[in-house]
C-alpha cells in the first residue's frame, strides 16, 4: 500500500517553501556544493536543499548539485521530488553506482514497477553491488504490490548470487519472512543492523515483521526509528501511527495523525485513525465526525462504521447509530460488542422482526446463548410469544442442559399462563441449585396455585446456605397466606441479617399497608427509598398513600426533605413534582420542577417532565419551549419530538405538528404507533392523500391492526367513499365501539340509502351503556328519525336544546320538523331564534323562508330565500324554494327562468314534490 501516488503530483509544503525561498549573496558552485555536502553529512537535509536549489538556480547544468538535491529529497522521504531529480541525473550519465541505488529506492517507495523494470534492462552494465540493490528493491516492490511470485523470483536471484552486501542479507530476511520464518527473519535483520544501525530498509522491514506478528509496541518503535531517518515518508508515518493506535498509545498516535492530516485532510485511513484516537479518549462527537469523513473516502470501512455507529449511540443519536452498524452487520460476529449493540438498537427502534428473522436463519454454532436469550426476552416483552419460544428452542438445541436457558423457557411459560413452567424451573435448579432467579419463579409458580407446602419447602431448602433469601421467601409466602404477623417477623429477621435490604423494607411496608397501618408503612417505604433512590414501586406506594388527606402532609414533608438531602439527584425533584401532579396542583408541580432545573439546568429528564406538566396545564407555548431546550441538548431524541408534536396538536397547529412528527418518525421509521399518529395529524389537517399513503404502507408492512383499519375507514368516510367506509367500519365497530365510529358508520349507511340500518346501529350503541350521547351523534339520531318518526325526532331535538346552549343547527332542524308537521308558528319561532344567532347562515335563511312562505308572508320569504340561493348558487333545492317564492309574488317569468336547466336528481325528498308541482304550473317540460 502506497500513500503517495505519482498521478496526484503531490508537492509537500516543505519542498514548496524551499522552492520559493530567496538567497542572499552570490556564491560559487563549489561553495554551494561544499555547504550542501557539509549539511548532508550532519543530517541537515533541509539546509542542504536550500544551498542546492540556489546552486541550480544559478547553474541548472550542475549534475553533481542535482544528484545531491535528489539524494537530500530522498533522505527526507520526499520520494516524488527525489525521483524527478535522480532521473535527470541518470539521463545525464551520472555514475550509476551512486545514482541507481537511490533511484531504485525512490521507485520502490512510489510503487513504480515500470521504472524498476526499465533499470533492470541495463542490469549487466551495473556493478554487482548495484545489481544486488536494484534486484532487492524490485523484489520487495513487487511483493508490496501483491505480485508475490514475481517478487520471490527476484529475491531468490539475489540470495543465489549471494554477493557480499547488506542488501543480499536483507533479501535473505525477506525470503525467510515470505516462508513464515518470522523469528529467523527478525534475527537476520538484527544481524544487519549490528553493522548498519541506520539501514532504513532493514529497520522498515523489521517494523513490518513485528506488525505482522501483532507485536504493535515493537512495530511502533521501529516505524518511529524509520521516521527519524526519513521524516517526510508519509506512508511509513501512517504505519507508525497505526502501530501506536493498535498498541493503545492514543495520544502519541494522534500526534502523528495530526501531522499527516495537515497535508492529507481527506485521507480515509488517517481520518479513521483520528476517529479511533478520539473514541478511545471518549470524545464521541469528534470520533463520529472523523469516522464520517473517513467513510466519504472509503464507505466500505467496517471499523469507521463501527466507530461512527457506537459514537452516535453514545450521543443518543439512535437511528444514526442503527444505520451505521446495520450496514456492517454481516461483517460482525454475534459476540462482537457492536453486534450486540445493534441488536439492542433494533429492539429499541422497532426492528424486532429483523432480529428474529436473522437469528432464526443463522447456524447454531455462529450465535451465542446470551444473544438468543436476550432477544427472546425482548420479543416476549413485545408480545411476540411464538418468536420468543422459537429462539429459546434454538438455544436449547445448542445447550439443552444450560440452567439459564431452562430458566428462561420456564419464565416464558409462566408469564404465558402455561402450567408446564414449574418443570423448567425444577430442571434449571437441578443443573444449578444456586440459580436464585429460577428459585424465585418456582416459588411464584407454587404460590399461584396456593401450594404453600411446596413453596415453604423451597424456602427451607436454602435456609442454611442463604438464610436471608430463605426468610424473604417465607415472608412472601406468609403474605400470600394472609398470615401478616408471621410475614412481619420474617421480613424483620431479614433486616437483622442485612439492614440494607431495600426489598425487605418495601415488603414490610406492604404488610403494614395491608393492616391499614399507613404511618408504619410510610416509615418502611422511606427507609427503602433512603437506601436506593431508584425504586419506582416504593415511590408509587408513597404517592398512593399520600392521596389520603390524613397522610398527605406526612408524605409531602418526606419528599421535601428528600429533595434537600438529594438535591443533586434529578429523581428527588421528579418525586416531589409527581406528588403535586397526583394532587392535581399543576402550577406547584411546575414550580417544583423549575427549582430542580436551577440545580440541574441541563437535565433532560427534568426538562421533559416540565414540558409535560406545562402541556397538561395548557401552557402550550411554555411546554414547547421546554421541549426545544431538550432538542438543543439532543436533536436526535424521537421521544422529545413526539412530545412536542403532541403539544402542537393540542394547540391546533396541525401543520407544525406534522413537520415535527415527521422528524420523530424519521428517527424511528419502524414504529407503527408514531406513523399512525402522523396519519391522524394529516387527517386533522385535511391532507387525506398523505394520510392514505401512510396507512397503506402500514397496512402492507405491519401485522393486522384494528387502529390502522379504523383510520382507513375514517379517510374513506371523509373522502365520501361511503361504500368503502361502511365495509371497513362495520368490522372496526366490533372492536372500537366509539361514538365517532358509530357516527361515521351510521352516516355512511344513510348515504347508501340504508337509513333503517343506520338507525339500528345508533340504537344498539345507545342500549350498550357505553354511549356518551354527544351532540353530533344525537343530531344524527334525530335526523334519521325525521322521516319515519318525526315526533320522536322532535323529542330528541327538544332534549338537546334543553341540555345545551340552544345551538342554531338544532333550532333550525326543529323548525324544519315543525314545518313538515304543519306547526307553522313554532317553525317560525325556532327559525327566527336560529337566525338571530347566525344572521348570515344560508341554511337557516332557507328554513325561515320556507316557513314564511307556508303562512303567506311571501315578500319576506322571498328575501330570505334569495339570500340563501345567492350564497349557495349550486344548491338546486334552494333554487326551487326561491322559484316558489317568486311565483307566489307574481314573478312567474323569473321563477321559470330560475328553474331552467334544473337537474331533478339533485333534489332531496322534501323539495322534489315542490319542483314537480311548480314545473307543471309553469309549463316547464
Amino acid at each position: 500500500m502506497y500513500l503517495i501516488n505519482r498521478s496526484k503530483k503531490i508537492i509537500p509544503l516543505l519542498a514548496f517553501t524551499i522552492a520559493v525561498a530567496g538567497c542572499s549573496g552570490q556564491k560559487s558552485d563549489e561553495e554551494y556544493l561544499t555547504l550542501a555536502k557539509a549539511s548532508i553529512a550532519q543530517g541537515e537535509a533541509n539546509a542542504a536543499i536550500i544551498n542546492l536549489k540556489n546552486l541550480l538556480s544559478a547553474n541548472a547544468q550542475n549534475v553533481e548539485g542535482r544528484f545531491l538535491l535528489g539524494k537530500s529529497y530522498l533522505n527526507l522521504g520526499l520520494w516524488i521530488s527525489a525521483e524527478k531529480e535522480l532521473e535527470r541525473v541518470y539521463k545525464k550519465g551520472y555514475d550509476t553506482a551512486l545514482v541507481i541505488p537511490l533511484l531504485a529506492k525512490a521507485y520502490y517507495h512510489l510503487g513504480d514497477l515500470a521504472g524498476l523494470e526499465a533499470l533492470l534492462i541495463q542490469l549487466d552494465s551495473f556493478s554487482e553491488e548495484t545489481q544486488a540493490i536494484l534486484k532487492t528493491f524490485t523484489a520487495i516492490a513487487y511483493i508490496k504490490e501483491e505480485s508475490i511470485e514475481q517478487g520471490i523470483i527476484y529475491l531468490y536471484d539475489v540470495v543465489e548470487v549471494d554477493y557480499d552486501s547488506k542488501y543480499t542479507e536483507l533479501s535473505k530476511a525477506w525470503k525467510q519472512g515470505m516462508d513464515n520464518n518470522i523469528s529467523q527473519a527478525i534475527a537476520t535483520v538484527d544481524s544487519i543492523l549490528i553493522n548498519s544501525p541506520e539501514f532504513a530498509e532493514a529497520i522498515e522491514y523489521k517494523a513490518y515483521l513485528f506488525f505482522k506478528e501483532q507485536e504493535m509496541a515493537q512495530a511502533a518503535e521501529y516505524f518511529g526509528k524509520y521516521i527519524v531517518l526519513h521524516p517526510q515518508a508519509h506512508e511509513l508515518r501512517m504505519m507508525y501511527a497505526m502501530a501506536l493506535v493498535y498498541s493503545e498509545k492514543y495520544k502519541a498516535a494522534e500526534q502523528q495523525v495530526d501531522l499527516l492530516l495537515v497535508g492529507l485532510p481527506n485521507n480515509p485511513k488517517l481520518n479513521e485513525m483520528k476517529a479511533q484516537t478520539r473514541f478511545a479518549l471518549n470524545d464521541y462527537e469528534q470520533a463520529k465526525r472523523y469516522a464520517e469523513i473517513a467513510l466519504r473516502g472509503n464507505n466500505s470501512s467496517v471499523l469507521a462504521k463501527v466507530i461512527a455507529g457506537v459514537s452516535a449511540f453514545q450521543l443518543n443519536q439512535l437511528e444514526v447509530a442503527y444505520s451505521q452498524l446495520n450496514s456492517v452487520s454481516n461483517d460482525l460476529s454475534y459476540q462482537h460488542p457492536a453486534k450486540k449493540l445493534l441488536n439492542a438498537l433494533k429492539f429499541q427502534l422497532g426492528y424486532e422482526q429483523d432480529v428474529f428473522a436473522e437469528l432464526s436463519n443463522v447456524s447454531n454454532d455462529q450465535v451465542d446463548l446470551e444473544t438468543l436469550g436476550i432477544s427472546a426476552s425482548e420479543l416476549f416483552r413485545l408480545g411476540k410469544v411464538a418468536e420468543a419460544n422459537a429462539l429459546l428452542a434454538k438455544a436449547a438445541e445448542t445447550a439443552p442442559d444450560n440452567a439459564d436457558v431452562l430458566y428462561q423457557q420456564g419464565a416464558l411459560k409462566f408469564f404465558s399462563g402455561d402450567n408446564s413452567a414449574a418443570g423448567y424451573f425444577e430442571k434449571a435448579l437441578e443443573k444449578n441449585p444456586e440459580l436464585e432467579s429460577a428459585m424465585s419463579m418456582l416459588l411464584l409458580e407454587r404460590l399461584k396455585v396456593n401450594d404453600f407446602e411446596k413453596a415453604l419447602e423451597i424456602a427451607n431448602n436454602i435456609a442454611k446456605d442463604n438464610p436471608e433469601l430463605s426468610l424473604s421467601y417465607k415472608g412472601i409466602i406468609y403474605v400470600r397466606k394472609n398470615e401478616l404477623d408471621n410475614a412481619k417477623k420474617a421480613f424483620e429477621q431479614v433486616l437483622t441479617i442485612n439492614e440494607n435490604n431495600t426489598g425487605a423494607y418495601f415488603k414490610l411496608g406492604q404488610v403494614y399497608e395491608l393492616e391499614k397501618n399507613f404511618e408504619a408503612a410510610i416509615k418502611q417505604y422511606q427507609k427503602s427509598l433512603n437506601l436506593n433512590i431508584n425504586l419506582p414501586l416504593v415511590v408509587s406506594a408513597l404517592l398512593r398513600i399520600g392521596q389520603d388527606v390524613e397522610h398527605r402532609d406526612s408524605v409531602r414533608s418526606y419528599f421535601e426533605q428528600f429533595v434537600k438531602t438529594n438535591n443533586s439527584e434529578f429523581l428527588s425533584h421528579i418525586y416531589l413534582t409527581a406528588f403535586y401532579i397526583v394532587k392535581g396542583e399543576l402550577d406547584t408541580a411546575e414550580s417544583i420542577v423549575s427549582q430542580g432545573l436551577v440545580r440541574l439546568p441541563n437535565n433532560i429528564q427534568l426538562l421533559m417532565l416540565k414540558g409535560k406538566v406545562q402541556a397538561n396545564n395548557k401552557h402550550y407555548d411554555d411546554a414547547i419551549e421546554s421541549f426545544n431546550k431538550v432538542l438543543k441538548l439532543n436533536a436526535f431524541s424521537p421521544e422529545t419530538l413526539i412530545a412536542k408534536s403532541n403539544v402542537l396538536e393540542l394547540k391546533g397547529s396541525f401543520s407544525d405538528a406534522i413537520e415535527v412528527q415527521k422528524k420523530g418518525v424519521a428517527l424511528m421509521p419502524n414504529s407503527p404507533v408514531h406513523k399512525l399518529q402522523l396519519a391522524q395529524l394529516y387527517i386533522k389537517n385535511n391532507d387525506l392523500k398523505n394520510a392514505s399513503e401512510i396507512l397503506t404502507e402500514l397496512q402492507l408492512s405491519d401485522k393486522p391492526n384494528i387502529h390502522i383499519e379504523r383510520l382507513i375507514g375514517k379517510v374513506a368516510f371523509l373522502n365520501n367513499d361511503f361504500s368503502k367506509a361502511h365495509h371497513i367500519l362495520a368490522e372496526v365497530v366490533k372492536t372500537i365501539n366509539s361514538e365517532e365510529v358509530i357516527f361515521q358508520l351510521s352516516t355512511s349507511l344513510q348515504q347508501l340509502n340504508r337509513s333503517v340500518e343506520a338507525l339500528a346501529v345508533i340504537e344498539r350503541y345507545k342500549k350498550s351503556g357505553k354511549a356518551h350521547n354527544t351532540l353530533d351523534l344525537e343530531l344524527k339520531y334525530a335526523e334519521l328519525l325525521e322521516k319515519e318518526q318525526p315526533n320522536k325526532a322532535l323529542q330528541v331535538y327538544m332534549k338537546i336544546l334543553d341540555k345545551s346552549d340552544r345551538h342554531y343547527s338544532m333550532l333550525n332542524n326543529a323548525a324544519m320538523l315543525f314545518l313538515k308537521q304543519g306547526n307553522h308558528q313554532q317553525a317560525i319561532n325556532y327559525a327566527r331564534e336560529a337566525l338571530a344567532a347566525v344572521p348570515d347562515n344560508s341554511s337557516v335563511q332557507n328554513t325561515l323562508g320556507l316557513t314564511l312562505l307556508a303562512v303567506g308572508q311571501n315578500k319576506e320569504a322571498e328575501r330570505h330565500l334569495q339570500q340563501a340561493s345567492t350564497a349557495n348558487q349550486h344548491n338546486a333545492n334552494y333554487k326551487v324554494h326561491l322559484a316558489q317564492a317568486l311565483f307566489a309574488n307574481g314573478k312567474a317569468d323569473k321563477a321559470k327562468s330560475s328553474m331552467l336547466n334544473m337537474n331533478s336528481k339533485e333534489l332531496n325528498d322534501f323539495t322534489l314534490p315542490r319542483y314537480q308541482a311548480l314545473t307543471k304550473i309553469l309549463g316547464i317540460n
